[in-house]
């Protein structure tokens, strides 16, 4: 990667127009060192925990190798099974780790989560996220069983300005 000729304000330009575009993006990144940090910004300002294990442990692992990336993480959106949620053997949870350095956070969405089945490490994890002042957006989507409990989160949110 070399440096680029460009003036930083038009690589923004570039990338503040491509920042629905995840593959320009990705592309944009690798062009020279000028262009990663305005990629990673869009690349990284939303961020889902999915289905699976396997995108927390990307995203544990890329913030354990660029630690810069957790003040690109505003948005979190948080929707995994309960077994996803248990903690290794002899410490947290991936998920509570990973959260636990998201301080940045400016909305997070919580998706069919059963407090029940969270760990306590989690738990103090969320509740540790939804303290934060940056935080001022929370959403739950809620299915069928209604966990009330999950509801009574939103009383640790302090800053909120919407909540859904």
């Amino acid at each position: 990667m070399g440096a680029s000729r460009l003036p930083q304000e038009l690589i923004d330009a570039v990338t503040d127009n491509l920042h629905e575009d995840h593959g320009a993006l990705l592309a944009c990144s690798l062009v020279c060192r000028s262009w990663l940090p305005s990629s990673q910004r869009h690349l990284f300002r939303r961020v889902t925990f999915a289905l699976d294990e396997d995108d927390c442990e990307q995203l544990a692992q890329a913030l354990l190798n660029s630690p810069h990336l957790v003040n690109y993480i505003l948005e979190l959106e948080v929707c995994v099974d309960a077994e996803f949620w248990q903690a290794r053997e002899g410490g947290q949870s991936l998920p509570a780790a990973v959260l636990c350095k998201l301080s940045k956070l400016r909305s997070i969405e919580l998706c069919n989560l059963e407090m029940d089945k969270l760990t306590v490490d989690l738990r103090q994890s969320l509740r540790w996220v939804l303290r934060l002042p940056t935080l001022t957006s929370l959403t739950f989507r809620i299915g069928d069983s209604g966990d009330v409990d999950l509801v009574s989160l939103a009383c640790y949110a302090e800053s909120l300005m919407g909540l859904s």
